[in-house]
């Protein structure tokens, strides 16, 4: 990280000469490398409850895949010490439409997150096949990952992750640059995305001269400015107040309702999954339920899983 930062100085207090458009590759060559590198990849009543079916095994099916965003089909992920296995994730298929919001919930060793990790391609699956659009990301080279995260994948991380060396105009554009997009069109860009998350006129300052909530947005515009077919957020208020968190959510929400963005977030808090449209419940390694806002109000969306995590036990925190 240190690294990272010192080159990102360099680039900066070296800009309008050949000197800097020769930093300028040097960094692009350096987080090429980052993003290749192994340690980067390995870094009833009233309700009504969905019981799940699609823990069963099925064979995908050609032309049926246009609004699929995500598809899992019988996704394993076990990890063997000594004579133990340990089945962190056990045969879980599910899918994510084209614009949907959709939460991961469990205690702590339900798999959620070994799951994401298997989603995000940072780590591999040992059965199994997960399916971004009508690509099978369980049989992509190494050599191609990198590639395919940059084209398909949006990240926001807990800490944000925000360079503070460089702009925010500049954190936000930095993977258009990465992917050689045009220079011309890489200003326009980050204009609307910013002027759509009310940050436009910040974008010259630098993250350590702006709000926490100016901070959060940002983070959400450099995960939409690729136009990625699936962002991905874990734990995204895990280190925030409650009034942090709830900003943060109401923009990921709008991001989903207004930029027609498709969400899979993972977390543990009751709250946080009330914002979104479906939430899947893990247990042990295997789906226990899913339950769908469809026309009810947050509150109770909020009551019903709360009521669910009651029956799945382990999450105590969440259910105070």
């Amino acid at each position: 990280m240190l690294l990272t930062v010192f080159v990102c100085y360099n680039l900066i207090n070296g800009r309008g000469n050949r000197h800097a458009e020769n930093k300028r590759h040097d960094f692009l060559d350096f987080w090429h490398n980052i993003t290749n590198h192994s340690l980067y990849r390995h870094h009833s009543y009233n309700y009504h409850y969905y019981s799940h079916k699609a823990n069963i095994p099925f064979q995908r099916k050609k032309g049926n895949i246009m609004n699929e965003v995500l598809k899992l089909e019988n996704v394993k992920k076990y990890y063997s010490a000594s004579t133990n296995i340990t089945k962190a994730v056990d045969g879980i298929s599910f899918e994510v439409k084209e614009g949907e919001f959709v939460a991961i919930m469990g205690a702590s060793g339900s798999g959620k997150t070994t799951l994401l990790n298997c989603i995000s391609t940072i780590d591999n699956v040992t059965s199994g096949h997960i399916y971004v659009g009508d690509k099978d990301i369980t049989k992509i080279k190494e050599d191609d990952m990198a590639d395919f995260r940059k084209e398909n994948l949006g990240f926001i991380f807990q800490d944000f992750n925000l360079l503070d060396t460089l702009s925010i105009e500049e954190n936000i554009s930095l993977s258009l640059i990465i992917n050689n997009e045009d220079p011309n069109k890489v200003d326009e860009r980050v204009e609307n995305i910013a002027s759509k998350l009310g940050i436009k006129d910040v974008l010259n300052k630098f993250p350590y001269e702006v709000s926490g909530g100016q901070k959060q947005r940002c983070a959400c515009a450099r995960a939409l400015i690729n136009q990625p077919k699936l962002i991905l957020a874990d734990e995204p208020t895990g280190a925030l107040d409650s009034k942090s968190s709830r900003m943060l959510l109401e923009t990921m929400e709008d991001m989903n309702k207004n930029l027609k963005a498709t969400i899979l977030m993972v977390t543990h808090d009751s709250f946080s999954a009330s914002f979104c449209k479906r939430v899947l419940f893990l247990k042990d390694g295997k789906i226990f339920n899913e339950i769908i806002r469809a026309n009810k109000t947050r509150k109770e969306f909020f009551d019903e899983i709360i009521d669910v995590l009651t029956l799945l036990g382990g999450d105590e925190g969440s259910v105070k």
